[in-house]
């Protein structure tokens, strides 16, 4: 493999990962203010039959192991790090699993 193609490659790789952050980022921002956009049924139905499968029978989000090549940290606990605000994988998945649907 020449050196022009693993940079094409790498540089494929970073392009794809930086859109499924942005596609990441953007689903969790909707997830988030839903409650002001959306009919209660209609969040309690995608919670049910979409995020819950995935977060517990999966164990991942798949756009998380896409981003950031595994599934160990999660893309808000990546960003609150980023912020000061070190969760470890214990507390990300509380967090993400038990107080944001609540919130």
């Amino acid at each position: 493999m020449s050196l022009t193609n693993f940079e094409s490659n790498s540089m494929k790789n970073k392009l794809m990962r930086n859109l499924i952050g942005a596609i990441h980022g953007l689903l969790i921002l909707v997830y988030w203010i839903s409650p002001f956009l959306f009919d209660w049924k209609l969040i309690l139905i995608f919670s049910l039959f979409i995020y819950t499968p995935l977060a517990f029978w999966i164990g991942y989000c798949p756009l998380t192991k896409y981003q950031f090549g595994n599934s160990k940290i999660g893309f808000q606990q990546y960003f609150l790090g980023k912020a000061g605000i070190n969760l470890n994988e214990r507390q990300n998945k509380i967090f993400t699993r038990l107080i944001t649907p609540m919130i």
